[in-house]
């Protein structure tokens, strides 16, 4: 829970709260809670990724558990977790994490693929 709270810390950084409102992308910035939330779900869905085997129906049902946090927050908070995690001087640690974000980004894309109305939403 320490990792998380760090993670959330330093997540939080990066997101602009001075002014009631304040913007992320085109968006709204999310309340602290919110993104608390998000940032819980974005690691609970990456170590599904890493666990899973290659077995995206693993990750298909968090994604199905959760379909109301496949929007621009997640989309702004899993940018800004990258972001945060590259280091400029480890590279097999980067590769893991793209490798992982790829993986991930393969799976979501499947899963809406056969969820057509969320795509519309």
């Amino acid at each position: 829970m320490k990792f998380l709270r760090n993670l959330l810390g330093k997540l939080l950084g990066l997101f602009n709260f001075e002014s009631p409102g304040g913007r992320v992308s085109d968006g709204v910035a999310p309340e602290k809670e919110i993104l608390e939330e998000y940032l819980r779900f974005l690691m609970e869905v990456l170590q599904a990724e890493v666990d899973s085997n290659g077995d995206p129906e693993v990750v298909y049902r968090l994604l199905a558990e959760n379909q109301d946090k496949l929007d621009l927050i997640f989309a702004e908070v899993l940018k800004k977790w990258f972001e945060s995690e590259v280091e400029s001087d480890n590279s097999e640690r980067n590769q893991f994490l793209a490798g992982t974000l790829n993986d991930f980004a393969i799976d979501i894309f499947n899963f809406l693929l056969g969820n057509i109305d969320l795509i519309r939403e």
